[in-house]
């Protein structure tokens, strides 16, 4: 049995533990002791799921203090020592408040579930209620859900040609075809002599026969067809598996639902798990309302064809027809993961967090930036999306005169001799320390041959690391400075620079310039922008759309503030 001792180098205060979970904050210092039967363990705790910029999981070291391990960290994250559960860190973010934090994850979402979601960090799920390989995460519950959704749906278009049954025979009465005769129908024809025509015109048709001096023609005949039977076993295993989905679809969505209905307090200073727990049900939600409409498209057609099979509704045993034929043993994996997976014991025990916050952050302004070109110039003229991932590379609006803005997301630069991402681009890497720069938001402007940029830097950052001191700006300015205005110029004009570089951060005080001169460019400022304060952003938008389009050459006045 694992003990675990936290210590914060912020106030030095050991960290306690409440209901088996430790407040741990994003920005602290931490030094983590972990012993095993009172001797002190040495190495790494693995933060499980998340991962640093090389695609290695994140780690902890055991016993020296560790700056900031939970770095843009934000909600419910595990920690393992030597592949076994150590410990529940509800991380709390000292940038922003509930308030605010609720507020720009339910803005990202509402802009882009997919973003959103690809963020959060479900990696690995740990619960005090006993969980097992089968007593699952709601995220993970629901993964089994969609896989067999998924399953069901692309063995549908297969179902016609290449569904199992068994041949049965079958005597019917049907309207005489000469054809259609078999064994059986000379007996019922010989039976049933009342139920001929009969008359001496008949004679020489087709099926005709001579009794008793005159011509008999039977009108019914009892046949013996051969029928195909969808009624086997794993047919009824599928019927039944899609009722026992229908049931734990609407269970779950229940049960979300409670959650959701909750009234969570949402701490003014801090954000914490509770303060984005509505949102992250939310997304899950509108996950089983998916996956609900679905099955109902799936049912309606699988009990169309399987009409008169009737169903068995539990685990199914592996015959010899699910073995050897592909796309039923699929559907038998899927369906007895589904009679195999539970919820947790404990309900709905949500271990999870965002990884990223500070991407999410990153989309928070772009799309704050879309929106504010919306309010000046309407709906985009073009949305220009990755084709895999469906995420927005550029949007684009022209107005009445005819001139053209570009908010582009993460927008590559290249160097010179690099082919540019799009052929009209003008900007190129000017630096021999670097083969190109993706800053977070590029604003572009173009009209009659003339280009101009903005770049904003979204930065989930501190006052300190931005604004720096009366003597000195912060250190994450200079850099984003030396790489965005000194080493970013126009292609074939090498000393021509962008007009304007922002840094946005979370903040609730105002914009400050780090140009003061007038006539100085790029002009450079950090610019503040949380729900409640990005009045400050708006005017930025505003005054150098304003000043492009007045003015198209290089030199333009400082925005007012």
């Amino acid at each position: 049995m694992y003990s675990i001792e936290i210590t914060s180098f912020n106030n030095n205060n050991v960290v306690q533990k409440a209901n088996n979970t430790f407040d741990i904050k994003e920005t602290f210092n931490y030094n983590i002791i972990l012993r095993r039967e009172g001797i002190v363990q040495n190495g790494f705790l693995l933060i499980d799921g998340v991962f640093n910029q090389f695609g290695e999981q994140r780690t902890i070291a055991l016993g020296k203090e560790e700056k900031t391990p939970f770095i843009n960290c934000f909600g419910l994250f595990t920690c393992s020592y030597d592949g076994q559960f150590i410990a529940t860190f509800d991380v709390s973010t000292t940038k922003l408040s509930g308030v605010e934090a609720k507020n720009i994850l339910e803005y990202v979402y509402h802009n882009s579930q997919e973003l959103f979601t690809s963020n959060l960090n479900k990696t690995r799920n740990f619960t005090s209620g006993g969980s097992t390989k089968n007593n699952l995460s709601l995220f993970n519950y629901i993964g089994v859900i969609k896989e067999l959704l998924a399953c069901l749906k692309s063995f549908l278009p297969i179902l016609k040609n290449k569904a199992l049954y068994k041949i049965r025979k079958e005597i019917t009465i049907e309207r005489y075809e000469e054809n259609c005769a078999t064994s059986k129908s000379l007996e019922w024809i010989l039976a049933n002599l009342d139920k001929h025509i009969y008359g001496n015109s008949l004679k020489g048709l087709p099926g005709a026969f001579e009794i008793d001096g005159t011509f008999a023609l039977p009108n019914q005949i009892e046949i013996e067809k051969n029928i195909k039977d969808f009624s086997i076993y794993e047919n009824k295993i599928i019927i039944g598996a899609i009722k026992t989905l229908e049931l734990r679809i609407r269970d779950t969505i229940y049960l979300v639902k409670s959650n959701i209905e909750d009234n969570d307090i949402i701490d003014e200073k801090f954000a914490s798990f509770n303060t984005i727990k509505k949102i992250l049900l939310s997304s899950e939600l509108n996950n089983l309302a998916e996956a609900k409409h679905t099955l109902y498209e799936l049912k309606n057609n699988y009990f169309s064809f399987f009409n008169t099979v009737p169903s068995i509704q539990e685990k199914p045993k592996l015959t010899h027809n699910f073995r050897r034929k592909k796309h039923y043993r699929n559907i038998y994996e899927k369906v007895r993961l589904l009679y195999d997976s539970s919820l947790l014991p404990t309900g709905i025990h949500l271990v999870l967090g965002i990884k990223n916050i500070d991407i999410l952050y990153e989309y928070y302004v772009f799309y704050k930036i879309i929106d504010l070109f919306k309010q000046l110039y309407g709906e985009p003229t073009k949305v220009e999306t990755e084709e895999k991932e469906q995420i927005i590379k550029y949007v684009e609006f022209i107005n009445e005169q005819g001139m053209t803005f570009r908010v582009h997301y993460q927008l590559r630069i290249n160097k010179e001799k690099i082919t540019p991402s799009y052929p009209w681009l003008k900007l190129f890497v000017n630096s021999n320390t670097a083969s190109h720069y993706t800053p977070d938001i590029v604003v572009e402007f173009e009209f009659n041959s003339v280009f101009n940029y903005a770049i904003f830097d979204a930065k989930y950052s501190t006052k300190k690391w931005i604004e720096g001191t009366s003597v000195n700006i912060g250190n994450t300015t200079q850099t984003v400075i030396n790489k965005y205005y000194l080493s970013v110029s126009h292609r074939g004009e090498p000393y021509k620079k962008i007009d304007y570089l922002f840094l946005v951060y979370p903040s609730r005080i105002s914009a400050k310039f780090f140009t003061k001169e007038t006539d100085y460019y790029p002009i450079i400022a950090a610019i503040p922008s949380v729900p409640n304060n990005n009045s400050h952003l708006q005017d930025i938008i505003e005054t150098i759309a304003r000043n492009w389009a007045n003015n198209t050459q290089a030199h333009h006045p400082k925005p007012s503030i």
